[in-house]
């Protein structure tokens, strides 16, 4: 989170980024680092995190609650992943205004409809006026891939950012630490799956 923080507040100087962290887990040990409170617009605390399915549900309702209503896109963002370049910010945009898309992200997993949430790009205005794609009522990457589907509207795979799991072909060549972080260099990210 700091290191992602940093970048973003050190090297991303295309648009005014309002970063809002949204966090639920204090009851499992973590904290957000003192240094970081200076550099975070607004801090959003969950108390009680409640789980895999309802705590991204948590995350993510009460992180777009706080977005202002000024923003034009609002990206998501998990501690987790870093992402180093703004270009890929600028990229996705501007393809999402070629296309007419409300969301882009990777495709998830390629055998099902999903879309991930690590790094996530969506219109505002969009989930404003659709605030139950946030409904998360089970796995959040298929959840959200199947609202947009549902309901016929654009999103778009962000390429540079795929594949995101390696194949279980692949897999027994890795140590299994080793096979859950991965590189997308094109796109200047780095996340841990």
């Amino acid at each position: 989170l700091e290191v992602c923080i940093g970048l973003i507040r050190n090297h991303f100087k295309k648009f005014a980024y309002e970063i809002i962290v949204s966090f639920n887990g204090k009851q499992e040990g973590y904290v957000i680092p003192p240094s970081l409170k200076g550099h975070i617009d607004k801090l959003i605390l969950i108390e009680k995190n409640l789980g895999h399915i309802e705590g991204s549900r948590q995350l993510l309702k009460k992180g777009f609650e706080a977005v202002a209503s000024e923003s034009t896109y609002v990206i998501f963002l998990e501690a987790d992943t870093w992402l180093l370049k703004e270009s890929l910010i600028i990229d996705t945009i501007d393809d999402m205004e070629q296309s007419n898309s409300v969301w882009a992200a990777s495709k998830w997993n390629p055998y099902a409809h999903m879309l991930g949430i690590d790094f996530a790009v969506a219109k505002r205005d969009f989930i404003e006026k659709n605030p139950e794609i946030l409904n998360i009522e089970h796995m959040v990457e298929e959840y959200i891939c199947c609202y947009l589907k549902d309901n016929n509207y654009n999103w778009l795979y962000i390429k540079s950012l795929m594949p995101v799991h390696m194949t279980k072909v692949i897999q027994p060549f890795f140590r299994i630490n080793s096979w859950r972080l991965k590189e997308f260099p094109v796109a200047g990210v780095v996340t841990h799956h």
